[in-house]
């Protein structure tokens, strides 16, 4: 028997603390409990009793309401839909979504004039555009090649502080820096989405800022690029010049430090001395990523995809009335149903504080 008194007392705090556990989640299953009893009797079975109550009138309101709606359905004007993905580049994210905005500005003040000879097409081909929609188009390859294409430019520091999630989750703050976005337009004519490529084939290209940088980007990767290409036909010529030694040598040793023995002469073979093969296919590895970065950066705004001939039908939910008008006056009856609980519950309540008053008198 252990009469220690520290260890009795470690004991019954032991004890307590999983008691305090245990009741602290008891009362956080009573509360979630609670929570859907509530939701159940106001959302549910409160609108049930008030239905079975009253069904002789809020039946025909259903009915009514569905009708409405599709009558709505059958009157609306067709709606179409279609989408591109671009790139931008040279910091240029920004100035594409003010040019979106802009473009809705125009439709939302019905300047279809002014709208006509930005996209260049017609008024009445303007006049069809609903909106302009624009997002990043957020996925888990673009954000792995992303990551890693920025840390192939961090020395070792930065890289031990920098985070994967954190790198990605970055560009919800500021979503127009994401490498690529999904621009959709809505219209009411089915054919007018191709002949918006033309705009956005040339977006920002006239714009003087990127114009510039666009200029220097190419020029001082077209100088690099030329240095690499001089360097390489230098380490051919080196190579060449070594293979032509060897062919003409009059005797060759496998010697163990690299070396070819040209007639009387010990001449070192450099392969093993400088590595030249290994040099080569650096030089091939940065030729390469120089002609994909000219490629990828070869225009402010790179599309991805085009526009195609026809768009797609766009009926999303909140255009489907009949849904909408019949779901609408559920909710609102809910909501009167509720309300008058509560009116009922703060009579019965005034009632019985005035009748304890008059006891009390």
């Amino acid at each position: 028997m252990n009469n220690d008194p520290l260890t009795n007392q470690q004991e019954i705090d032991l004890i307590s603390f999983f008691r305090a556990i245990g009741n602290l989640f008891k009362s956080i299953g009573n509360i979630v409990k609670y929570f859907f009893v509530y939701l159940f009797n106001h959302l549910i079975y409160r609108p049930f009793v008030y239905f079975k109550k009253f069904k002789k009138i809020l039946l025909p309101l259903l009915i009514i309401a569905f009708l409405l709606g599709l009558v709505l359905d059958m009157a609306k004007k067709e709606l179409y839909i279609s989408e591109i993905l671009v790139t931008p580049a040279y910091d240029s994210g920004k100035e594409v979504y003010t040019n979106i905005t802009y473009l809705n500005s125009l439709i939302d003040q019905q300047d279809t004039v002014q709208l006509a000879e930005i996209l260049k097409i017609s008024p009445e081909e303007s006049a069809s555009l609903i909106k302009f929609k624009i997002e990043p188009n957020y996925n888990e390859r673009i954000n792995a090649k992303h990551f890693n294409e920025y840390t192939m430019y961090l020395d070792s520091l930065a890289l031990e502080n920098l985070n994967y999630e954190k790198f990605i989750n970055s560009f919800k703050d500021q979503k127009f820096d994401y490498p690529q976005h999904v621009i959709q337009v809505i219209a009411s004519k089915p054919d007018v989405f191709q002949k918006l490529n033309p705009y956005f084939d040339n977006f920002l290209e006239n714009i003087d800022i990127f114009k510039k940088r666009k200029t220097e980007f190419i020029r001082t990767s077209e100088l690099l690029l030329e240095e690499n290409m001089n360097s390489l036909r230098q380490l051919d010529s080196l190579r060449y010049a070594i293979n032509q030694a060897i062919k003409n040598t009059g005797q060759v040793g496998d010697l163990p430090n690299g070396s070819v023995i040209v007639g009387s002469s010990q001449i070192k073979f450099p392969e093993t001395q400088y590595d030249l093969f290994k040099k080569r296919e650096k030089i091939l590895e940065s030729i390469r990523r120089i002609r994909i970065s000219l490629l990828e950066n070869n225009e402010i705004l790179k599309m991805n995809s085009f526009f195609p001939e026809m768009g797609e039908p766009y009926n999303p939910f909140q255009r489907q009335f009949k849904f909408v008008f019949l779901l609408g006056l559920i909710i609102l009856l809910i909501i009167i149903f509720n309300l008058i609980d509560v009116i009922h519950y703060l009579n019965r309540r005034y009632h019985r504080e005035q009748n304890h008053i008059n006891e009390v008198d």
